[in-house]
């Protein structure tokens, strides 16, 4: 589907209760995301032409990418000397980089 069929499609769920939006017109609107991606358009751009949140968009995204769309467990271990400095952790759309190992846990802290 095209960006005005999707966008149409959208808004036909807009205002439901929960809105339940079909596999299928998910499907449709992550593969037109990553086709957008890789023509250098951001997560945003193309959120803003459908008509739906970055938000939403990326959350579909991550889905796609990891059945359960939860957080994975991770065990931190030793931080090697070719990693310090160099950290990037990415989740969804959101991506952290260039914060060494105790920045990032100070990050975390203050999140949770």
């Amino acid at each position: 589907m095209e960006t005005e069929e999707l966008k149409r499609e959208l808004a036909k769920f807009e205002g439901r209760r929960g809105n339940k939006y079909p596999e299928e017109l998910r499907d449709a609107v992550v593969a037109l995301s990553n086709r957008n991606k890789s023509l250098g358009k951001s997560l945003r751009e193309t959120a803003e032409e459908l008509g739906m949140s970055a938000q939403t968009l990326g959350y579909w995204r991550a889905l796609a990418r990891n059945d359960s769309g939860k957080l994975t467990r991770v065990a931190v271990v030793g931080e090697s000397s070719a990693a310090r400095g160099s950290l990037v952790v990415e989740y969804g759309p959101l991506r952290v980089s260039g914060l060494d190992l105790a920045a990032v846990a100070e990050l975390m802290r203050r999140l949770a």
